[in-house]
């Protein structure tokens, strides 16, 4: 799981045959056209640190686009000190890329909810209405679950994250963090491995049945919503997410459709077991798809 917004039209091209593997998408979703579309209906300012360009939608400052300007002029100052943009981290092939997005998005956040919470009883009645608005007028149900996941996460995980690094070391603290950002999403997830210097197993990839096209690290926010999108009970799913130690995975076409193959391996083996039982719930439901318990891996193999 890399950084997903990072990616070109032909990562994406991957990302989707693989994602196609997994059951996320239908047969004619195009997850070009469908992040094209997530991105113009909800995006309402941005910064690209990259031209060092900062755009807002709007003619007014509003109270919701004076919140919006707030978060890009911290990714902007951020910029300043930080440099933003990691060309490294978006050819990347684990998920160094996605960890270090979170903790991006997550000051950005943290310091709009702070310039929010100043706003008067007027102020937030305007805000919460444009925001209302804004929402009513696109209809995010038409896109697959597992993109909106994807765009969304960096968002919702990256402020707990900010939290427990202040909580931990204070302001100073996260100024260190972009020097020595997180590496995977069980570092977001769970900001104590982070901050104690957890690293992921060190996994080799599975063999292939084909010539690979992509491979890289799947990691735990993605084994989460594999199984709670294919129906696992959320308990059995974040408690195999939460045994995560590593993987490995490889994809590669077999004759008209694309295969993936993952290999797990959980903190302990008991965790490794739970993965492997979490994920043969979730491939008894799908055809193409294949668990195996064995040399201390949980494998899972699925085509589509």
């Amino acid at each position: 799981l890399d950084d997903f917004e990072a990616e070109d039209e032909a990562d994406l091209r991957e990302t989707e045959d693989v994602f196609r593997a997994l059951g996320f998408l239908d047969g004619d979703d195009d997850l070009v056209s469908q992040l094209e579309g997530v991105l113009s209906a909800g995006v309402v300012g941005f910064y690209d640190p990259e031209t060092n360009e900062l755009v807002v939608r709007g003619e007014s400052p509003t109270p919701y686009a004076r919140s919006t300007i707030v978060h890009e002029l911290t990714h902007a100052l951020d910029d300043q000190h930080f440099e933003l943009a990691r060309p490294e981290l978006d050819d990347a092939d684990d998920e160094t890329g996605f960890a270090f997005s979170a903790l991006v998005e997550g000051n950005a956040v943290t310091v709009e909810e702070a310039y929010q919470a100043t706003f008067t009883d007027d102020e937030r009645r305007a805000y919460d209405e444009e925001e209302a608005a804004i929402g009513d007028s696109a209809d995010f149900s038409q896109f697959p679950e597992i993109l909106l996941a994807l765009i969304g996460a960096p968002y919702e995980l990256g402020p707990p994250l900010i939290d427990a690094i202040v909580d931990h070391g204070g302001e100073t603290a996260v100024d260190q963090a972009f020097g020595d950002p997180p590496v995977s999403s069980e570092q977001v997830l769970d900001p104590d491995l982070y901050l104690s210097g957890e690293q992921p197993l060190d996994v080799a990839e599975p063999p292939a049945d084909g010539e690979v096209f992509d491979q890289g690290t799947f990691g735990q926010f993605l084994l989460l919503v594999l199984l709670t999108d294919g129906g696992v009970d959320q308990q059995t799913a974040a408690r195999a997410a939460v045994g995560w130690g590593g993987d490995q995975y490889v994809a590669w076409q077999e004759q008209d459709r694309t295969c993936l193959r993952v290999r797990f391996e959980g903190d302990t083996a008991a965790d490794t077991t739970e993965i492997a039982d979490a994920l043969d719930e979730w491939a008894s439901t799908r055809s193409g798809a294949d668990v195996v318990a064995d040399d201390g891996f949980a494998t899972l193999t699925s085509c589509g």
